[in-house]
């Protein structure tokens, strides 16, 4: 636990020194959803379709013209695996949804290697 003294040490006040200082707070009941691991994988999974995508377009590789199914799949089968959370079948619809997202990673680093190959220079804008 952090005490007082151990925060004024840390932001380099003397202990004896007089703050000021105000605080608000409200208690809101709230159904509080938290992400998880699939949701971040999915997003992390749209980023790099996008990515990727607008790259391989840019520099004239033809590997993902089906990048809205990609992503509509990627939609449907997480909107599978939450559906299924708590029943029999989420853990297959799980495997599922990340044996397609392992397929998706494979073609990312293959456009990746042949963004590569052309020997394009990426500035800071196109991190993949």
């Amino acid at each position: 636990m952090v005490t007082v003294k151990q925060v004024y040490l840390a932001i380099g006040v003397v202990p004896s020194d007089k703050l000021n200082g105000r605080a608000d707070s409200s208690v809101v009941g709230t159904d509080v959803e938290y992400p998880i691991d699939l949701r971040l994988l999915v997003d992390a999974q749209r980023t790099l379709i996008r990515r990727i995508s607008r790259l391989c377009d840019r520099y004239v590789i033809g590997t993902w013209r089906e990048e809205q199914s990609f992503l509509r799949k990627l939609r449907r089968k997480l909107n599978l695996v939450l559906s299924m959370k708590g029943t029999n079948g989420y853990e297959a619809a799980a495997w599922d949804y990340l044996k397609f997202v392992t397929q998706v990673m494979k073609k990312i680093e293959k456009s990746r290697a042949d963004l590569k190959d052309k020997s394009i220079h990426r500035d800071s804008s196109e991190v993949i």
